[in-house]
């Protein structure tokens, strides 16, 4: 195996130096001649190591080249089969890639753009904003918007999962914790710098333990595009009502306002859109902004249970079920009357012209509760009726009306095995 690292250049470099510069000094020619081929055992010795760690590393490339290739053909498969050939729009059919992505960013450009901001606007946001009663305290405020300290930055950093997804700088959370000691005070100080400049660069239902329910009508209501559609302006002063100072606004706006978005079809962008309204999709915060936006929907709903415009399910004398939010799965309880429903409906209209969000009847849901009959006015909302037997997922749960025991009985299971785990 010698002579394939004597073909090294850098090996017989390392010989002759051997010779003519390590054994210049020894004058006793055996003990230079044997010296000397120990010194070149050693040399070939190594020179073998590093050309079985070079062939094992150059193994383990080829191994990953081909992996990749194999995963190559796999994703070239998986994407031909998710390609988006042609768009129904407008009852016309939209072909060529071209096409496709001028439609798919005229949606997107249209769903982000803020709506005008008009007198009736305003006056009717005023309106909604000021039945907020729930407010931070002072203290509660300042301590929101106070710049975070460099324990409590680590702190976030090392509870974090090793292995979530890296966001547009490429860093993992591994990565960023292995060279936490390097890089961690520049993460720190770029942080506080955001928080100074408050902005970021662009770089079964019907009876539970013999309960009985009452007649009336449960609506569960879809939101289009719920996150998209907040309107900014409405956000703003939803915050202000509640007690946020302006500092901690400020950051918000910072992180929500000016952005822009490009979408991925068929391995092409579509040009940049300018986003004016919504809250981004990912970021911890936007839950909590739409949860805080819906306190003005909540507060609505409240104004209307207590002028008894909408009733609600009557539980027992004091006890009112009337609606529940989680996020934007909206569940609402009314009288089985026409009359509440339409009140609901002016409910609905006041809140979508203030807060941006639009209603879907045809994918929001109605079901009669404590009777086996659907009236026929709800038969004429275009919603979806579900009737006896039928069931659907609230909060992850199945509900329905008399739902089939099979069903029924699978419910309780996984409710009692949550609960009792």
């Amino acid at each position: 195996m010698c002579h394939l690292d004597l073909k090294n250049p850098a090996v017989l470099q390392k010989v002759k130096d051997v010779w003519t510069e390590e054994l210049d000094s020894v004058r006793d020619e055996r003990r230079r001649w044997a010296r000397g081929w120990i010194r070149v055992k050693e040399v070939l010795k190594a020179a073998r190591r590093d050309r079985a760690q070079k062939k094992q590393e150059e193994d383990a490339l080829a191994k990953e080249l081909a992996w990749r290739r194999a995963n190559l053909a796999n994703d070239l498969a998986k994407w031909a089969k998710e390609a988006v050939e042609a768009l129904e729009v407008n009852d016309e059919e939209v072909t060529g890639q071209e096409e496709i992505l001028n439609e798919i960013h005229s949606f997107y450009a249209e769903l982000f753009q803020a709506e005008d901001d008009s007198e009736d606007r305003r006056e009717a946001r005023e309106e909604v904003v000021s039945l907020i009663q729930k407010r931070l305290s002072l203290e509660d405020s300042s301590q929101i918007s106070r710049m975070p300290e460099k324990a409590e930055i680590e702190g976030v950093v090392f509870s974090m999962k090793q292995d979530k997804a890296p966001g547009v700088d490429g860093l993992t959370v591994q990565i960023l914790k292995i060279c936490w000691e390097w890089i961690g005070d520049d993460c720190i100080r770029l942080i506080q710098t955001i928080w100074v400049k408050k902005r970021i660069l662009r770089s079964d239902c019907e009876g539970v333990g013999g309960m009985v329910i009452p007649r009336s009508t449960f609506v569960k209501l879809d939101f289009v595009k719920a996150y998209d559609r907040v309107d900014h302006a409405f956000l703003w002063r939803t915050l202000e009502c509640q007690g946020f100072d302006k500092d901690f606004i400020s950051l918000v706006q910072g992180i929500t306002r000016e952005g822009y978005a490009r979408v991925h079809v068929n391995a092409a962008f579509t040009n940049e859109i300018t986003v004016s309204r919504g809250v981004r999709q990912g970021c911890p915060l936007a839950p909590l902004l739409y949860a805080l936006c819906t306190q003005s929907f909540m507060s609505l709903l409240c104004r209307a249970n207590r002028e008894r415009t909408i009733g609600g399910m009557f539980i027992q004398p004091g006890a009112v079920l009337g609606h529940q939010l989680f996020a934007d799965d909206t569940g609402i309880c009314i009288q089985t009357k026409e009359t509440e429903f339409d009140e609901l409906k002016k409910v609905l209209e006041l809140y979508e012209l203030t807060s941006g969000a639009k209603i879907n009847l045809a994918k929001s849901l109605i079901m009669s509760l404590g009777t086996d009959t659907t009236p026929t006015w709800a038969q004429e909302t275009g919603c979806v009726i579900a009737g006896v037997g039928d069931w659907f997922k609230y909060l992850g749960v199945r509900v329905g009306v008399k739902m089939a025991e099979g069903v029924r009985f699978q419910v309780m299971n996984r409710m009692k095995a949550k609960i009792f785990k």
